[in-house]
């Protein structure tokens, strides 16, 4: 299994209006140029989710366009991680071992081995 964080950045859908205070709905108006479609939006999730190289890359950070991004801060806390587990095995009633991941774990696994394990 291989995990990575996907941000597409503004995406042109209504998701954000309904419901949204006027300024928003105003600034998303203004921004119309900056958006990317939901099929471009998708590209990058769909690449690391069906691509042999995508499946391939774990534990990273990645921006549109499948920009690779320094992982953030957050991402990075230990703690957090092992908190979001606890909680996810509450909620979900599925409970396990589980190998450390993220940005402190070994993630560069690219190469062969890495196809392998992405299989």
């Amino acid at each position: 299994v291989s995990v990575s964080v996907v941000n597409p950045g503004l995406v042109d859908t209504d998701i954000r209006q309904q419901g949204a205070p006027w300024y928003i709905r105003m600034v998303d108006y203004v921004l119309w140029f900056l958006k990317r479609s939901p099929d471009e939006a998708a590209e990058t999730p769909v690449y690391l989710a069906a691509d042999p190289a995508g499946r391939a890359l774990t534990g990273r950070f990645f921006g549109p366009n499948r920009e690779e991004k320094p992982v953030p801060q957050e991402l990075r806390d230990t703690e957090l991680r092992e908190r979001l587990w606890r909680v996810s095995e509450e909620l979900t009633g599925v409970t396990g071992e589980h190998e450390p991941a993220g940005p402190d774990a070994d993630t560069d696994r690219s190469g062969a081995a890495a196809e392998e394990q992405a299989r």
